[in-house]
């Protein structure tokens, strides 16, 4: 059961991460621009340093309009959507499926799992905060804590503003490089917040990790087939007149067998 006190906590560790990573985004700009510039500085061809240009000039008339875009989706999705809202969206994207929505899907999922990789155990650990807070919910698809809304928001923004995947997929090493730390820093900020205001401060190992239901051990299913094993050799034994071999056989395995035998060869 929510406490009155759950609900603001959350949200104020979603907007404290959300400003944390708008920190990064001038960085990124200026580190983006800078590929650009060294990219078109090392072109092979004077057609490819006209694409380099090209792409440069249209970079610097998109980068403000594209970071403050960004920043305005990440603190759009500060407050998860409803359940009949997430049905809605569901439902609107279904229509809008094309080759655009697939394309910026793939670019946002790389950098998404490059975030996964680096900050899995202290998303891990904000998650089970978050939904302790929360009554138990999975966080949303669209919440900002999620690395592939985090990512999708950038992706979605670049398209939006006119920029091309080619200059994305030119660039997105070095906008990496800047996002990956920034968001691991914002993942344990966050959980600090949450263990100073006395949200879960000690974490049970066993919560981290969903095990598989295990499987039966090989010595659970030793006996069984020493049983069927034995049965046979009983069986081969009745039919031969050598129940007492078989009776010393499977005298200490399987008992009730080897009483079978003996009086095969009877």
């Amino acid at each position: 059961m929510l406490t009155p006190t759950a609900a603001p906590l959350a949200r104020q560790a979603r907007e404290q991460f959300v400003a944390h990573m708008a920190g990064v985004l001038p960085e990124v700009v200026e580190a983006v621009r800078t590929g650009l510039n060294e990219q078109m500085a090392t072109a092979q061809s004077s057609r490819d340093m006209q694409q380099k240009r090209d792409a440069l000039v249209d970079f610097e008339q998109n980068a403000p309009k594209w970071a403050e875009a960004a920043a305005n989706a990440w603190r759009r999705a500060v407050v998860p959507a409803t359940a009949t809202a997430r049905v809605r969206m569901e439902l609107s994207s279904l229509e809008l499926i094309g080759d655009d929505v697939v394309e910026n899907k793939i670019l946002s999922s790389r950098l998404a799992m490059a975030v996964q990789e680096k900050a899995v155990w202290d998303l891990n650990d904000l998650k089970l905060r978050i939904t302790h807070l929360e009554g138990g919910e999975e966080l949303a698809s669209e919440d900002v804590l999620r690395p592939e809304a985090l990512a999708q928001a950038l992706v979605e923004q670049w398209s939006a503003c006119g920029l091309s995947r080619e200059t994305w997929v030119a660039v997105k090493d070095a906008m990496q490089q800047l996002i990956v730390p920034r968001a691991l820093a914002g993942y344990r900020q966050a959980n600090e917040f949450l263990v100073e205001s006395g949200v879960l401060p000690h974490i049970d190992l066993r919560a981290r990790v969903k095990r598989p239901p295990s499987s039966p051990a090989p010595q659970q299913r030793a006996p069984a087939a020493a049983e069927a094993g034995s049965g046979g050799a009983g069986g081969q034994g009745g039919g031969s007149g050598g129940g007492q071999g078989s009776g010393s056989h499977g005298g200490g395995g399987s008992g009730g067998h080897g009483g079978g035998s003996g009086s095969g060869g009877s």
